[in-house]
């Protein structure tokens, strides 16, 4: 079969690059991939396109990091990436920012948190970690990939290796899980 880089090339890119990396995967059904790109780049039939824009295999930008994050009326416009994704059954979007998102004097979204496109918080950095035992208390390890079971469980990888007081080291984008959510 062909690699996944292969599936995703975006269209109007130029220079004509053999490999932009992928960051945050997602395969939705029948075939469609949607992913963000680790770095800005500009297309000639898209135009500018964000590190945290959410875009899909068909060619087309689905959301713009700034629509996924207007729910929460944050106080910037920047882009602040996009470094996990899943489309649930509903539609809605859960994901994970590259920088944390100041929303109000006593609300800043977390890179560790899990995120909503309806502008809720998911799950907190603090209610993914609940279940672990890091060394370092009140760090935020950021969020590299999740995935929602169908039960409810939920799956993660953390940006950046951490030693479990019990489990030891745990290194960065493993696979950690967490107990089911009952939201």
């Amino acid at each position: 079969g062909r690699r996944l880089q292969e599936e995703v090339r975006i269209p109007g890119v130029m220079p004509p690059v053999p490999d932009l990396g992928l960051d945050a995967v997602d395969a939705v059904g029948g075939g469609e991939v949607l992913f963000s790109l680790p770095k800005d780049v500009f297309s000639e039939s898209l135009g500018p396109i964000q590190h945290g824009d959410l875009l899909s295999s068909r060619g087309v930008v689905v959301k713009r990091n700034q629509d996924l994050l207007a729910a929460f009326h944050p106080v910037s416009t920047n882009d602040a990436g996009l470094d996990a994704v899943q489309v649930l059954p509903t539609g809605e979007i859960l994901f994970s920012v590259e920088s944390n998102v100041v929303i109000n004097s006593s609300l800043t979204l977390s890179r560790g948190d899990i995120l909503s496109d309806k502008g809720r918080i998911y799950l907190s950095h603090q209610e993914l970690m609940a279940n672990f035992h890091p060394t370092v208390t009140n760090y935020d390890l950021g969020v590299a990939g999740l995935h929602v079971l169908p039960s409810g469980e939920v799956w993660f990888g953390v940006e950046e290796g951490f030693t479990d007081a019990v489990l030891g080291v745990i290194i960065m984008d493993a696979e950690l899980a967490v107990a089911q959510r009952h939201a």
